[in-house]
């Protein structure tokens, strides 16, 4: 993991910030604080790395020249902004045990990260705008799944469910008074989140389909298969289009087309497009895994019927 090895010590240092920020909070929210922010923390082998949240300002510095003070600051609010939203959605997911805490939890955070912006940006820099935009974005982004099949009719609302994360990759580039590549870098952050969302739906597919959240594979199924919306899946049609028809391949070819786009844009950043990579090869790795235990488990019964043949 090139697009992260070089700035571990970087990560470890902004999450140590962050956790001793955290453990600040009154009680209980510090202890539960620590708690969240460990399922996330990557030096964790058991946490769930969203390495885009924390990694971009460092990704973002070969093209803006950003001073590394910038990067640990921005990194340190993108944590807060990750630790915020994602409360937001398991709350409205009904996945926390005290969603009233967890809301309290959340708005300290949220302190936390307007008190970094507002350190690094004033009252009337355009980050702000850019700060509304995002807001709004993840808004729609999560409101608009539930109206519309946004994977085949929209796929840009799929990245505005993360639309916040790309507080960094903007921040840095009014940090360094490169503003005018703007859109052109916007475009390149929104591609890697769709194809990082359906990684994501990759590996949630079955939570997904037990909550009847939207989910950018099951949406795929429903499109080779031509099951209407309206029509519930099972878990065994999922599992037999996965397992038989090859549907994360092709699942698989939508995200490269996505890598080929990124790849062809000016302004993407080095790191960046390797993280994009690696999870385009990611749903390719794990296609062909399935495909050879298919294959080995025909060849099993090939091997039997063989054997029972000439025995007879």
């Amino acid at each position: 993991m090139h697009w992260y090895e070089p700035f571990r010590s970087e990560i470890e240092q902004v999450f140590q910030e962050a956790e001793d920020i955290i453990e600040s909070f009154p009680a209980p929210l510090n202890a539960a604080g620590l708690r969240y922010i460990e399922k996330f923390n990557p030096s964790n082998d058991q946490s769930t790395n969203n390495y885009i949240c924390y990694c971009l300002p460092y990704w973002m510095q070969d093209m803006t020249g950003l001073s590394t003070t910038h990067c640990r600051r921005l990194a340190l609010a993108g944590i807060f902004v990750m630790l915020y939203y994602f409360i937001q959605d398991d709350v409205m997911d009904n996945d926390c045990d005290n969603p009233t805490e967890q809301l309290a939890l959340g708005n300290l955070c949220y302190i936390e990260l307007l008190d970094i912006y507002r350190q690094l940006f004033p009252p009337q820099s355009p980050f702000w705008d850019s700060f509304r935009q995002y807001t709004l974005e993840w808004v729609h982004g999560v409101t608009s799944e539930r109206e519309q099949d946004v994977f085949m009719a929209d796929r840009l609302k799929i990245a505005h469910k993360a639309a916040p994360v790309k507080l960094a990759s903007s921040g840095a580039l009014y940090l360094t008074d490169m503003e005018g590549k703007l859109q052109q870098v916007t475009e390149t952050v929104d591609t890697v989140l769709i194809c990082l969302q359906m990684n994501d739906d990759w590996a949630d597919w079955q939570t997904d389909l037990q909550d009847g959240s939207y989910n950018c594979l099951l949406a795929w199924i429903r499109y080779i298969k031509q099951i209407q919306t309206n029509e519930p899946l099972t878990e065994q049609f999922v599992r037999h289009a996965i397992t038989v028809s090859d549907v994360l391949h092709s699942f698989g070819e939508e995200a490269l087309q996505l890598q080929a786009k990124l790849d062809a844009m000016p302004e993407a950043a080095p790191h960046l497009i390797e993280f994009s990579r690696s999870l385009v090869e990611s749903l390719f790795e794990e296609s062909d895994r399935i495909r050879q235990h298919r294959e080995a488990l025909m060849m099993g019964g090939l091997s039997y019927w063989l054997s029972n043949s000439v025995t007879k």
